[in-house]
């Protein structure tokens, strides 16, 4: 059973990782095929930290069906460290695979003058594809900063106005069952998970309330800065609307 071999890169996919663990889980013969949604699930328990600080950002791929579905890019050591839950054959399997990529990667250098111009073209091209799209997102990139930098944590209502005005238009019901499906907020409830709130994204408002019948805590559910622009870059890679 030969490798799939892939471009040079200095990333792999989850969608391309799940394809090498089920290659070598077939070769082993005594394991079920891995799901690709297992894999994502396994990404974002492994990752939590780094994914709420958003060093590593959920991206998106079409299906069969021309859906949008979710996906990471992992560097190679990333997805080293996710195999660390494979059986020994397996794990050992991927991780010489990603080996040879980076070893690929490493070494692959011009052979000749034509090869380094081409290269060097490339690079410039890429280059100015950067400067463009810099320029493009500067004015999401200030609305992100000033956001994250403020104290003011919102509302999920008030978040989902926000999310209007990006021409993103999924209301407040639809927002809270998204939240609840990606575990950001409790099922059946408007409180927020506890990795949720970990991870920086949300915070509890508590205030006491006084009536007739004595005190009663008020809990309110609030969006931070740095959850706002998560949320937002979120739904926007994933094309909802």
């Amino acid at each position: 059973m030969e490798l799939i071999k892939k471009e040079n890169k200095e990333t792999i996919t989850s969608l391309e990782l799940v394809e090498q663990i089920n290659l070598f889980r077939d070769k082993e013969g005594n394991r079920a095929k891995l799901q690709h949604k297992t894999l994502l699930e396994i990404i974002r328990d492994e990752f939590s930290e780094e994914i709420g600080e958003q060093k590593i950002l959920p991206s998106s791929y079409k299906n069969s069906q021309n859906k949008e579905q979710p996906m990471f890019v992992l560097t190679y050591s990333q997805a080293k460290q996710v195999l660390v839950r494979e059986s020994k054959a397996v794990r050992k399997a991927v991780i010489k695979y990603l080996e040879e990529l980076e070893n690929k990667l490493r070494y692959n250098l011009p052979q000749n003058y034509t090869e380094a111009l081409r290269q060097l073209l490339t690079q410039v091209e890429s280059n100015q594809k950067l400067i463009a799209k810099i320029e493009e997102d500067r004015p999401r990139v200030s609305f992100a900063e000033t956001i994250e930098k403020s104290s003011d944590s919102i509302l999920v209502r008030e978040l989902s106005k926000i999310l209007a005005n990006e021409n993103i238009h999924i209301g407040q019901n639809k927002l809270y069952s998204l939240l609840r499906e990606w575990g950001y907020i409790f099922q059946n409830s408007t409180e927020p998970t506890q990795k949720a709130v970990q991870q920086g994204l949300f915070k509890i408002n508590e205030r006491v309330i006084k009536s007739v019948k004595g005190d009663i805590l008020s809990r309110t559910t609030m969006v931070t800065g740095k959850g706002q622009v998560f949320l937002l870059d979120k739904i926007k890679r994933m094309g909802l609307n």
